[in-house]
């Protein structure tokens, strides 16, 4: 998917595991940190996927929030996905880079908040 202007659609991608949730970064924290960030830069998050006490190693379409936010650039739907961090999307490197390979392929970015 090509975008022509700056601005972007996004759909945000937020999880927790069990660990993720005592450290305090649960998924309103990172609901506001991503639109906080979106609206900083200038795009838009247009919808909010979750996946809640799902571990960053499971592949992506086993986790439903993560699949939806996909599709969700693979049918035109958003230019891209943001996270909060990059550990959000995934915790194993190779899932991580799966993620990142397939969203690249369709067109889409993947854009982390944190930088």
């Amino acid at each position: 998917m090509q975008n022509n202007g700056s601005k972007l659609r996004l759909v945000a991608y937020i999880r927790v595991s069990t660990d993720a949730q005592v450290d305090g970064y649960g998924l309103e924290v990172q609901t506001q940190a991503l639109t906080a960030w979106s609206k900083a830069n200038g795009h838009r998050v247009i919808e909010v996927f979750s996946d809640e006490g799902v571990s960053g190693t499971t592949d992506a379409f086993d986790r439903d929030g993560l699949s939806s936010a996909i599709e969700a650039v693979e049918h035109g739907h958003a230019d891209g996905i943001v996270v909060a961090r990059l550990d959000r999307l995934a915790r194993a490197l190779t899932v991580q880079e799966a993620i990142l390979a397939h969203v690249w392929r369709r067109g889409g970015r993947v854009i982390c908040a944190d930088g």
